[in-house]
């Protein structure tokens, strides 16, 4: 896709940070119909997340690790500490 396709397509950005316990929690809201989205793991984390789904978080992300997600819905996606707390962010692309 060119730059050009690229930003005829989009219309918007999401951005958003949270914080992560042990217990599973949607990353992101099903109100929103992305196009692109990417998550990091805190550079300052001192704990690993795992991303995954409501079910199973498998996908371990280190400190400072980002990772594209080829979802539209950013609340089918769900993440945990691995212990304690850590935080993230999460940047999306709306458009069609």
């Amino acid at each position: 896709m060119s730059a050009e396709e690229l930003e005829r397509r989009s219309n918007g950005v999401y951005f958003i940070t949270g914080t992560l316990t042990v217990t599973a929690t949607a990353l992101g809201s099903s109100t929103r119909d992305l196009t692109e989205m990417i998550v990091q793991a805190s550079p300052s984390n001192t704990v690993n997340i795992v991303i995954g789904d409501a079910t199973t978080q498998g996908w371990v992300m280190e400190p400072g690790d980002v990772q594209p997600f080829p979802i539209r819905n950013p609340a089918l996606i769900f993440g945990k500490a691995a212990s304690s707390t850590a935080t993230y962010s999460l940047f999306g692309r709306t458009g069609a």
